[in-house]
């Protein structure tokens, strides 16, 4: 049973993107560069609620017709978001639902690479179970371990998805002691 308060919300997203799907503006809208397609209010909210955790209206407001792939001006999908955030949850919910693991946004970034960036281990082990690569690559040639180490994420994302101690590390990929290891904790 839903709260009152939870569905009032709810009918007040749905309503809202239907008046703006109708054209009515709240705001004063910022003019679209040339060429470029106007992004949808729905893709607008969706990627917001997945951005900010909001699990429970975005499942209320995702429905058998709604398009859990629709992207805004820079090619961010709610997948995106949700796992840039580490919203597990939202993750889970929006695979379900069929959301695209190897879509790109315009920077060439999959959900994967926003996830290693962001260092939630977990969510890069959930999209692996799903099938997402760990060797997608951006438009610079980085795949999400280079992103992870950029942002000093390496060693919980190796530990997580491989289930690899430093020690086991090296003797399992036979790593000599005077080698620089990606297990090993620079000085």
């Amino acid at each position: 049973m839903k709260t009152p308060r939870r569905r009032l919300m709810t009918v007040s997203i749905t309503l809202a993107i239907s008046l703006l799907s109708a054209g009515i503006s709240f705001a004063q809208e910022t003019p679209e560069a040339p060429g470029s397609a106007p992004v949808s209010t729905e893709a607008q909210v969706l990627i917001q609620l997945a951005s900010d955790g909001k699990e429970k209206l975005l499942l209320d407001i995702i429905g058998p017709a709604s398009d859990v792939n629709v992207s805004n001006k820079a090619g961010v999908t709610p997948l995106h978001a949700a796992a840039e955030h580490g919203h597990n949850n939202i993750v889970k919910a929006l695979l379900e639902r069929g959301a695209d693991i190897k879509r790109r946004d315009t920077r060439g970034a999959t959900p994967m690479l926003s996830a290693a960036k962001a260092g939630h281990a977990d969510t890069v082990a959930l999209l692996l179970d799903a099938g997402a690569s760990l060797r997608a690559e951006d438009e610079e040639g980085a795949n999400a371990m280079i992103h992870a180490a950029y942002e000093g994420h390496f060693r919980r994302l190796f530990k997580r998805t491989t289930g690899l101690t430093p020690g086991s590390c090296r003797k399992r990929f036979r790593i000599p002691d005077f080698t620089v290891s990606p297990c090993r904790k620079r000085d």
